[in-house]
């Protein structure tokens, strides 16, 4: 035998389907008792969350001219929420949420003048991905100014862009970027979608020919393993050398004192791979770098 429980003013507030079990005192349904034509909305559900938005429906009462949902932080106190006006059972699309955070949603009902209580409470919690990927790399391009190429590689984004150690910012997966000063220096891809930001960074060292030790040469140059680094100086001072990947990364690094006239200094990379190698020359006067190509 199925039933529907029918409310005073007309509503079916339960409904008990044929076939299915029934035993005395048995719960099989709730509801809110309802002391007005206007019933409360029933069947309310949030739908499909994802990082920012979400989709509430609900069922509204035959007396209903109109809805009310309403929308906040799992926990809110009612009227201190987001109000959004809509047709009676209707349909909601919720934006600007915030990804991985739990929301409670209420609706109510109008009907010609009145209002109907809040519905129960229904909690939702939006998604926290999928976030956008990156597998950035650059190549030179370029010397003088050393001019690379960045690549972010970037998937599932909205938005892609870069910002370089130099200052210099620029939008895009793919750009070229121009650097006019020695050293170790980044460059910062990120990436954003409506789920969040992420962001990677990719280090190297700029080398540029520069003025501070005009005299400085390498030879042989290219070299298959060993090659001797060569500049004069007018003061005795300590000297640092380093050989460094294009990259940033040490393959040699040495500190000595040197007195005035010719500094010489031998260095033997037959144990490293092939490739082109950067030989940075700190002194108290002056830094410079030069380029050394390593063959096999």
């Amino acid at each position: 035998m199925g039933f529907d429980l029918v409310g005073p003013f007309g509503d079916t507030v339960s409904t008990h389907t044929a076939g299915a079990s029934l035993m005395a005192f048995q719960v099989f349904n709730t509801f809110v008792a309802q002391c007005s034509a206007c019933g409360v909305p029933s069947g309310v559900t949030a739908t499909a969350p994802a990082c920012t938005t979400a989709t509430v429906s609900w069922s509204s009462g035959s007396q209903a001219t109109g809805s009310t949902v309403e929308y906040g932080p799992a926990g809110f106190t009612q009227g201190q929420g987001t109000t959004v006006s809509a047709a009676a059972s209707g349909t909601v699309n919720l934006t600007g949420l915030t990804p991985g955070t739990s929301y409670d949603v209420i609706v109510q009902d109008m009907c010609n003048g009145t209002t109907s209580g809040w519905s129960t409470a229904v909690t939702f919690t939006t998604a926290s991905g999928p976030l956008p990927t990156l597998n950035p790399n650059f190549t030179v391009i370029s010397m003088n100014p050393v001019t690379i190429s960045f690549t972010a590689n970037a998937s599932g984004q909205d938005t892609v862009g870069w910002a370089f150690s130099n200052g210099a910012i620029q939008g895009g997966d793919a750009v070229t970027q121009a650097f006019s000063s020695n050293g170790p220096a980044f460059a910062v891809a990120v990436a954003a979608n409506a789920c969040g930001i992420v962001a990677d960074t990719v280090y190297f060292t700029v080398g540029l020919d520069d003025l501070n030790l005009t005299s400085l040469r390498l030879f042989p140059n290219p070299t298959a393993g060993q090659f001797t680094v060569e500049f004069s100086h007018l003061d005795a001072e300590d000297v640092e050398f380093r050989i460094v990947t294009l990259t940033g990364a040490v393959v040699a690094q040495l500190s000595r004192h040197a007195d005035a006239g010719t500094v010489r200094e031998t260095f033997d990379l037959s144990k490293t791979p092939a490739g082109v190698y950067l030989v940075e020359v700190q002194t108290t006067s002056g830094r410079s770098v030069r380029r050394i190509v390593l063959e096999r």
